[in-house]
């Protein structure tokens, strides 16, 4: 999984954002309106529609602005900072960190989403020092704390850094710390998402092919059960890669019409559509004409979709 999926996700930063810490939350009662539009953008967000959940997010923000509650300017902050993020606007998105974090403090609200997301900006900005840094001087503060969560999710940050910046070694060592930290906490399947992801990277890094495919197999499972069908679908076409490289086409075939199914459903067509092709030569190569069957209806789904696409741009 590459550095543009989120450190958190959605749904549960913004609720450690408005739980606050220690004390009672210093949060405004639910609003209506915030509380309809946060909600339309974290499914939008869960499914890969950035675009459209940062029109939400943005709506929510400005109501919690209105209203002057802090709590509730710092989690739509947040989720309309991960928007701007993914959208590549990165100077955007640490103006909205930056206003988050402010009011977290102002609220005494938790401040660990939007911290590991500046994190994760940086490392999407390819500023891999910085944001190691960063992440480093977060463990020092959270192992103080004793907040064992927070360090494993820290952890497996590093180790994604690492693996990025190709210290393969150093990552090991930081999935040698964080493992057995996610082992002694309750479940996590998002985490646990990350993890796979991360160990999958190593596995690749060492042309261990086969192990990196059962990885990124496990990371789509937790991502499946945590509702990040986006992303789950992102890993399934890591996992088709990692699969053809183990010499596996009937498994990557497979792997790549799962991705492009959930890919069409989303409305990315003509992502879909290069998924699409590089499933159907897989299935050929297998010679497994179920899937190749599959790819075809498929296909037709994806014409529909394009016909329907462009009929809708005409004057």
């Amino acid at each position: 999984m590459s550095a543009t999926r989120l450190a958190v996700p959605l749904a549960a930063a913004l609720a450690m954002l408005s739980s606050g810490c220690g004390s009672p939350p210093k949060t405004a009662r639910a609003d209506p309106v915030v509380k309809r539009e946060s909600s339309a953008a974290d499914t939008l967000a869960a499914s890969g529609s950035w675009e459209k959940a940062a029109a939400h997010y943005s709506a929510a923000l400005r109501r919690a602005r209105l209203m002057d509650a802090p709590g509730q300017i710092a989690a739509q902050a947040y989720g309309l900072a991960a928007c701007r993020a993914q959208a590549g606007d990165y100077a955007a998105a640490r103006a909205l960190i930056d206003e988050g974090l402010a009011e977290a403090r102002r609220a005494g609200a938790s401040e660990q989403p939007l911290a590991l997301l500046r994190i994760r900006v940086a490392r999407l900005q390819k500023n891999l020092d910085e944001a190691q840094a960063m992440a480093v001087e977060s463990v020092q503060a959270s192992e103080k704390a004793g907040d064992k969560l927070f360090l494993a999710r820290l952890r497996v940050m590093l180790a994604q850094i690492a693996c990025e910046k190709g210290d393969t070694a150093r990552a090991r060592a930081e999935l040698n710390i964080a493992m057995p930290l996610l082992k002694k906490l309750p479940a996590d399947e998002a985490l646990m998402a990350e993890a796979s992801v991360a160990q999958a990277a190593v596995s690749r890094s060492d042309r261990q092919f086969r192990e990196a495919a059962m990885q990124y197999d496990a990371a789509a499972r937790f991502l499946r059960g945590a509702g990040r069908y986006g992303d789950m679908a992102l890993v399934l076409e890591d996992s088709a890669q990692a699969w053809a490289d183990a010499g596996e086409p009937g498994l990557a075939a497979d792997r790549w019409h799962r991705s492009a199914r959930s890919a069409l459903a989303a409305g990315a067509v003509e992502h879909a559509g290069d998924l699409i092709k590089k499933g159907s030569q897989a299935a050929a190569e297998g010679g497994d004409k179920s899937l190749q069957a599959a790819f075809g209806r498929l296909q037709a789904e994806l014409g529909r979709a394009a016909a329907a696409a462009g009929s809708k741009t005409e004057p």
